[in-house]
């Protein structure tokens, strides 16, 4: 049989299964409705989680801008591994010698994470635990931090080590409700601190989790707050016309040099580029997504087993159809299709329709939720395509079965 001869038999057997759904509308309905549910559910689903990676990634790199970090180890490392930990911690002086030495950085600024929490109080009002950071006079910049009054640290302040600190939107609600927060004295342990700034509200996806931070200078927080196993880095901005990988380039030269390395010596020190924040955000998403995955494709195999059920009912309805269709000269591959491409109908109908319904409803939920969603198109064509290979491959036993029926019986088939 010619090609254009199986294009018909195929376009054929498309149009049949489409008078079988409107001989049989209330029992095809339902079918693409359980069809439909499973894949609403899981485009939903996936629609969600690939919208709230996206926004965890934009929070946690936090600047608009790339970011290169140089870092004692990589995000990825075990901090316990004892050759990690031999490795020479980073240094303010790298900082300056990287803005001065790297043509693609514009600014390189050393920041103190202390990974703990730290509590502050201002009279009787005290604020929730929150990260403390020590930075220098630039790191609004860096960051890209609003600033809703007030201003970073000057100069003068960073080099000598002084009193002040910077706070973010949530510790000045907390603790300034009613009052300007600008010149007030606060109190982090034993040290009281001058406010000079306070950040604006970033509505963040962690809500008030993403403004409850605050900055002193990393002079003052080595003097005051400091310990041993401090955490520092050095946050590189790319210059205009540069791309990270340039940063990276020419830092590793820098960094390698400072550090008297030969050439066979590995490097001592890790360099992470913004997008190995979104590798961190896929491991740890990719496991969820994996967990719906299956537990949507469960749901959508108990859909499988209604089109086997289905189509059973249709072939035995319809033997003596298929004997005439036999006796007629119709061979048994096209018999075999006709079921197949009714079965890959009925479940594709329902993957569209599950896809549409699924889309609205991740829309839905993150506008009630506030949770972003994201509707990946190649994910909704995956979607469709699965729905339809359920299709045809729970609809394979049925169609076989018509297939090898023998047409003098079923032409006698009452």
């Amino acid at each position: 049989m010619s090609s254009g001869s199986n294009r018909g038999a195929y376009l054929e057997a498309a149009r049949l299964a489409l008078e079988v759904m409107r001989a049989h509308r209330m029992r095809s309905g339902l079918l693409i409705l359980g069809v439909a549910i499973g894949v609403a559910v899981l485009m939903a689903m996936v629609s969600v989680l690939s919208g709230l990676g996206g926004r965890i990634e934009d929070e946690m790199t936090q600047s608009d801008r790339a970011i290169v970090t140089l870092s004692k180890f990589d995000i990825f490392a075990d901090p316990t591994d004892e050759a990690l930990q031999a490795r020479p911690d980073i240094d303010p002086s790298d900082a300056v010698a990287l803005g001065e030495s790297c043509e693609s950085v514009g600014l390189a600024e050393f920041l103190i994470d202390a990974n703990r929490g730290t509590v502050i109080h201002y009279g009787q009002e005290r604020t929730r635990p929150l990260p403390l950071h020590g930075a220098g006079e630039q790191f609004l910049h860096v960051y890209s931090l609003p600033v809703e009054r007030g201003r970073p640290f000057t100069p003068t302040e960073v080099e000598s080590g002084e009193d002040v600190v910077f706070l973010g939107y949530g510790p000045a609600q907390e603790l300034f409700p009613t009052m300007d927060p600008i010149g007030k004295r606060v109190r982090l342990g034993s040290n009281h601190y001058t406010v000079v700034g306070v950040g604006a509200e970033r509505h963040s996806l962690f809500g008030g989790l993403g403004d409850n931070f605050a900055f002193i200078p990393w002079t003052t927080f080595r003097r005051n707050q400091g310990r041993p196993d401090d955490p520092y880095y050095v946050y590189m901005t790319v210059a205009d016309g540069y791309e990270a990988g340039d940063v990276v380039e020419e830092a590793r030269a820098v960094m390698r040099a400072r550090h008297r390395l030969r050439p066979a010596d590995p490097d001592d020190f890790a360099l992470i580029e913004n997008d190995r924040i979104g590798d961190l955000v896929k491991r740890v998403t990719a496991p969820i997504g994996l967990v719906l995955l299956v537990l949507s494709s469960i749901g959508l195999s108990v859909g499988g087993i209604g089109v086997m059920n289905i189509m059973l009912v249709s072939v035995t309805e319809r033997t003596r159809e298929i004997g005439i269709r036999m006796a007629l000269g119709a061979r048994r591959r096209i018999i075999l299709a006709q079921f197949l491409v009714e079965a890959a109908t009925l479940t594709g109908i329902g993957g569209v329709v599950g896809v549409i319904v699924g889309a609205l409803l991740a829309y839905g939920l993150s506008w009630v939720s506030g949770l972003p969603a994201g509707v990946n198109p190649l994910a909704a064509l995956a979607g469709v395509a699965f729905s339809a290979g359920i299709g045809v491959f729970f609809g394979m036993y049925p169609a076989s079965k018509a297939a090898r029926l023998d047409p003098i019986d079923a032409l006698r088939y009452e």
